[in-house]
């Protein structure tokens, strides 16, 4: 087991429990419009103590959700893109996920000069054709986790943010560093491939002195079950927890 994977461990439990330092992802399919809604609050009631239909919500100023009426202290952010969906919970940690589906033939380096920093579109100028796509997923899922984790504005953070992202010779990513301006203390990051064409990157903020502990989840039609393993492209610094 590398260093990396023996920071994550995969679990199937039908009551998950969150500790101070957990950090739950839960990956769905998104077959119908209106399963989102109906995924979120399936996650959620396995926390809460309530049934999906008792969960209420609002929404801050920028559209980040909150859960208004759960006797547990939670923290939770969703995601979706193609034909996937994911939901981040937490114990009263703010939290930020971003999926995305990487679409080949998506100009990547046009978008990359409006909206990305000087330091992070040179850099994609320097990949590699084959990578360059696979590199502006990586901080573009970067840069939405950290907005939706903060929950501010997405359009003034994402030329402000300027993320570095360490890579093998093979091109895969071994480390996550924050160049931006300072966040709050104890922003910690996670970058993985949760399915073959998909990108998601998580944000957690929190004085987690050893660092966040991630357990992953995929429930299908409301059942879990195990699943093949992830490819997980990085962490950053932060994360230095062990194993739930």
């Amino acid at each position: 087991m590398t260093a990396l994977s023996a920071r994550i461990s995969s679990v199937c439990d039908q009551q998950p429990s969150l500790g101070a330092r957990s950090l739950h992802l839960w990956l769905g399919r998104r077959d119908t419009s209106d399963s989102a809604a109906d995924f979120r609050r399936g996650v959620l009631a396995r926390y809460s103590g309530l049934e999906p239909g008792q969960l209420r919500f609002a929404t801050g100023v920028h559209g980040k959700p909150r859960l208004i009426n759960s006797p547990r202290p939670i923290e939770f952010n969703v995601s979706h893109s193609g034909n996937w969906q994911v939901c981040a919970v937490t114990r009263d940690v703010p939290v930020g996920v971003d999926i995305e589906y990487c679409e080949p033939q998506r100009e990547v380096l046009k978008l990359a000069r409006r909206f990305f920093s000087v330091p992070e579109h040179q850099g994609l100028l320097r990949e590699e054709e084959a990578l360059r796509a696979q590199r502006f997923y990586d901080l573009w899922t970067l840069k939405e986790s950290r907005v939706k984790a903060l929950g501010t504005a997405l359009a003034p953070e994402l030329d402000s943010t300027d993320f570095n992202v360490e890579t093998r010779v093979s091109g895969s990513a071994v480390g996550i560093r924050d160049r931006a301006r300072p966040g709050p203390a104890g922003m910690h990051y996670c970058l993985m491939e949760p399915r073959p064409g998909y990108r998601v990157a998580l944000c957690c903020i929190g004085s987690l002195a050893a660092g966040p502990e991630l357990r992953l989840f995929r429930s299908v039609d409301g059942e879990l079950f195990q699943r093949e393993p992830l490819v997980y492209r990085g962490l950053s610094a932060g994360w230095s927890g062990g194993r739930d």
